[in-house]
């Protein structure tokens, strides 16, 4: 399996999009000031912070346009749990013939 670095430093993106990782990596830095160095670091623990969870919705939601769900997001541990959650929570693009 082949591995792509994304925009970001040091962090490797295997089978997902490298500029979808890019923006998690980016959002988690703007409202968690967290930087991960790879995908299977654990994120920092969220639960007892509402308004950093509600900030974090809100930057996915801007950002990345997925809705995703509070209950679903207080279950990733990792970044790749959370870009995984992230893209299967976007509208599917639709392609034209």
């Amino acid at each position: 399996m082949s591995e792509m670095m994304t925009d970001e430093p040091h962090v490797v993106s295997d089978g997902l999009d490298p500029q979808l990782v890019a923006k998690v990596v980016a959002i988690l830095y703007d409202v968690l000031d967290f930087e991960p160095t790879g995908l299977d670091d654990e994120l920092p623990d969220i639960a007892d912070k509402s308004i950093t969870t509600i900030n974090l919705l809100v930057a996915i939601s801007d950002d990345l346009r997925a809705d995703v769900p509070l209950d679903a997001l207080m279950r990733v541990r990792t970044v790749r749990d959370l870009a995984d959650l992230v893209a299967a929570h976007r509208p599917r693009r639709r392609v034209r013939s």
